[in-house]
């Protein structure tokens, strides 16, 4: 099969996941798939933390969530784009999606758009930093992978928040 089924991303908000943290992270070179999270690191964690100062932002409303979902749920729809599943936590998304174009593109959309969602809602404002700089992209090759995304998507994540 040349053409995956679908893509899952996940991306999360600025400042809530930084390296170091004591759930795992990645870095520009462990960030291939299947690649393991870099080792939880206290001192580099607050290190981060430290240049990154106070700056972190929470999707810590319905509103901001509700925001981030229906932009999307609308740019998905603009574009054709399948969701198999969405979940919009307090510090990152979960999507599951089949789309032409390739991931990053799909992310780099997704994201742009759901900024825009927010500032138009004024739950951020213009130039605010809201998300990480990337997110991972990984790739759907059959529909088990995409079945067990997204039970992992929409029942692996916590309680509901909405």
């Amino acid at each position: 099969m040349s053409e995956p089924l679908a893509y899952f991303l996940t991306w999360s908000t600025s400042g809530t996941w930084l390296h170091g943290d004591e759930r795992g992270s990645k870095d520009a070179s462990h960030n291939g798939f299947g690649d393991p999270d870099l080792e939880p690191n206290p001192g580099l964690n607050r290190y981060r933390r430290f240049q990154l100062g106070d700056r972190e932002f929470v999707l810590d409303t319905n509103g901001k969530r509700v925001a981030v979902r229906g932009a999307i749920e609308r740019t998905c729809e603009l574009r054709d784009w399948k969701i198999w599943a969405l979940n919009v936590r307090t510090n990152h998304v979960h999507l599951v999606v089949s789309a032409g174009p390739k991931p990053e593109e799909v992310l780099t959309s997704l994201k742009a758009w759901a900024t825009k969602a927010l500032v138009a809602q004024e739950f951020a404002v213009r130039g605010e930093r809201i998300w990480t700089r990337h997110g991972s992209t990984r790739y759907l090759w059959s529909e088990d992978d995409i079945a067990a995304a997204g039970t992992y998507t929409l029942e692996g994540q916590g309680p509901n928040l909405d």
